[in-house]
């Protein structure tokens, strides 16, 4: 429902930084438009905030991926409400020869002809997912996603024709397909890309389901063996330009490693299409704005009270041929030196995300956090490492804390638990 009170809303691209200084941009002055919407409502002031359209929304177009982009490509947009006036939903039919086709009519036609219900399968790799986009709650700093068609050649994937006009989709789409699985726990990852007349595959949006809360969240249920379902996977909102001469696709698998946590079944999977499970992906479409494009204020240079230095960072992603076992390892480090000589901190991070391509069970993720103050009365050591590893049964979970103050040792303390998987 539309919400009737005042409102205002600010939706950038931006994961866990602040929109003066992410990487990457767009880079504002947000404190600009935080201060007109407090003095607004805490003062009284009539800054003219409440006067302005109260969405405002970045829409990206594409551009090839890279992880280390400085900008993210796009323009902001003003609307009277979200979703915005004029949505449309664009509809697409997962068909055979993974076409991903808006022609309902030829669709039915062709799935009509045959006995047996047609299906795709694929075999669930837990180590799926490394293209992806990064989400650690801004623990990574570059966790934009690259070129999916590594990750799309280990999926099911449907491919849309040339699209012949600019199309602006804002909102959140819908993916609904008709599945089954061997295993009693199976997770559905979708994802959209943009595929450029090069190739290049640009990840849009994702979403992902475990099987298992088809449902409810909080009252999971086994999957029974070949038994299809109805799944909707829940997509986040975008906004995105698809350009002419470019295509539409959809990527199915079952592991979006390391953002997700594998489940632990081997498994293989059927997406069912046509007749009576019409697997299909709705697209919210927009009109062009009628409402000017908003400015904003460049993001001021501010002036900082202690000094910073950052290391170089490393992030990999390593696969075993020996092991199976892929890897995905981030490390960053920093110096902050405090005015008048009062010390230093130096910053360490790092965390190893571990999953078997061959046993889904099996996988870890250990972090380390590394803190080194030097101050008039001495160096302390503070280091945190974290760890959970999965069994076929459960998640065991250790944290270990450890001070020490000029080399010696000062504090200790160790957290040790085990949970069930709970079908996860």
């Amino acid at each position: 429902n539309t919400t009737k009170v005042p409102k205002k809303i600010l939706i950038g691209p931006w994961v866990h930084q602040r929109p003066n200084g992410s990487v990457p941009g767009p880079r504002i002055d947000y404190l600009n438009e935080v201060v007109r919407f407090f003095a607004h409502w805490l003062r009284n002031e009539d800054t003219g905030i409440m006067d302005e359209p109260p969405v405002t929304v970045f829409v990206q177009k594409y551009t090839t991926p890279n992880r280390t982009l400085d900008v993210v490509p796009g323009y902001w947009r003003d609307e009277a409400d979200f979703p915005a006036a004029g949505t449309k939903e664009l509809l697409f039919h997962l068909s055979p020869g993974g076409k991903l086709a808006s022609d309902v009519q030829k669709v039915g036609a062709e799935e009509s002809d045959h006995d047996e219900q047609p299906y795709d399968e694929y075999q669930y790799i837990p180590t799926v997912g490394t293209q992806s986009s990064f989400w650690s709650a801004g623990g990574m700093s570059f966790y934009l996603a690259d070129d999916q068609r590594p990750d799309e050649a280990l999926s099911l994937i449907w491919t849309s024709l040339l699209f012949k006009h600019e199309t602006h989709i804002l909102g959140w789409p819908r993916v609904i397909i008709h599945a089954s699985s061997s295993a009693e726990v199976a997770t559905f990852v979708a994802k959209l890309a943009d595929v450029a007349p090069d190739g290049h595959s640009a990840l849009i949006v994702d979403g992902s389901l475990n099987g298992t809360r088809r449902t409810s969240y909080t009252q999971p249920e086994p999957m029974k063996p070949g038994e299809i379902y109805e799944l909707e996977i829940p997509m986040r909102p975008t906004g995105w330009i698809v350009k002419p001469g470019h295509r539409l696709r959809l990527a199915i698998a079952s592991s979006d490693f390391p953002n997700l946590w594998p489940t632990p079944e081997p498994a293989t999977n059927r997406i069912y299409r046509g007749g009576k499970y019409a697997s299909r992906v709705i697209v919210p479409v927009v009109p062009e704005s009628q409402l000017p494009a908003p400015e904003f204020l460049p993001p001021p240079k501010l002036h900082s009270v202690v000094k910073t230095h950052s290391g170089p960072p490393l992030q990999q992603v390593v696969r075993d041929q020996i092991t199976g076992t892929v890897t995905v390892t981030n490390r960053r480090s920093s110096t902050v030196v405090l005015e008048d000589n009062l010390g230093t901190i130096k910053r360490t991070g790092a965390f190893c995300c571990t999953a078997s391509s061959r046993d889904p069970a099996q996988a870890s993720i250990v972090g380390t956090h590394t803190y080194v103050v030097t101050r008039e009365d001495g160096v302390y050591e503070i280091v945190a490492e974290s760890s959970i590893r999965a069994t076929a049964t459960a998640f065991h979970i250790v944290i270990d804390l450890n001070v020490t103050k000029n080399g010696k040792p000062f504090f200790h303390k160790k957290w040790a638990e085990s949970q069930p998987r709970r079908l996860l």
